[in-house]
C-alpha cells in the first residue's frame, strides 16, 4: 500500500534547513551544539534519513524552535505532535487571562497592548484605547487597530 503524503505539511528538511538558516547556523555549527554528525543533520535535510523523536527534541533545543512549530517538525517527519496549544478562551487558560488583565491595569495611566504573534492587537488597557483614538487609527466598531491612511 502506497503512502500519501499530506500537502498541507510541508517537508522536514525544508523546515530544519529554514529553523537552522534563521538561527544563523551552518550544519557544522549545529552539529557541534547538538553532537550530532554533520553528515546525518545533512542526510536528514536532503532527506535521505528519517529521524527520530529524540533527534528531532535535541536540533529543536538547540534552534529554539518555538512549541507550535516543533509540533509541525514532529507531523513533518510522521509523528504525534507533543504540545498542546489553547484557545485563550479555554477554561485552563483563565490564569493566564487573568493575569493579562492585571498587567493591562497595572500600566495605566500608560498605554499597554497585547499583541498576537501575527502582530494583531488581542487586548489593550483604556489609555492604549485612547492614544489609538487620537491618531485615528482605532476603530470603536472593531476589536484590533486598523492603520487607516
Amino acid at each position: 500500500m502506497a503512502t500519501q503524503s499530506n500537502p498541507a505539511v510541508p517537508q522536514l528538511g525544508e523546515l530544519l534547513r529554514y529553523w537552522r538558516q534563521e538561527r544563523g547556523k551552518s550544519q557544522l555549527d549545529l552539529s557541534l551544539d547538538t553532537g550530532i554528525s554533520q553528515r546525518h543533520l545533512s542526510f536528514v535535510e536532503s532527506g535521505r534519513s528519517a529521524p527520530s523523536r529524540d533527534f528531532l527534541s535535541i536540533v529543536s533545543d538547540a534552534l529554539n524552535i518555538p512549541l507550535r512549530e516543533r509540533n509541525i517538525l514532529l507531523l513533518a517527519s510522521g509523528y504525534a505532535p507533543l504540545y498542546s496549544e489553547q484557545s485563550m478562551d479555554a477554561e485552563q487558560m483563565a490564569i493566564v487571562t487573568g493575569a493579562i488583565g492585571r498587567m493591562l491595569e497595572q500600566h495605566e495611566p500608560h498605554p499597554a497592548l497585547v499583541l498576537d504573534r501575527h502582530w494583531n492587537v488581542v487586548r489593550t488597557n483604556q489609555a492604549a484605547r485612547d492614544s489609538l483614538a487620537r491618531l485615528s487609527i482605532w476603530r470603536q466598531d472593531q476589536s484590533r487597530a486598523t492603520f487607516s491612511t
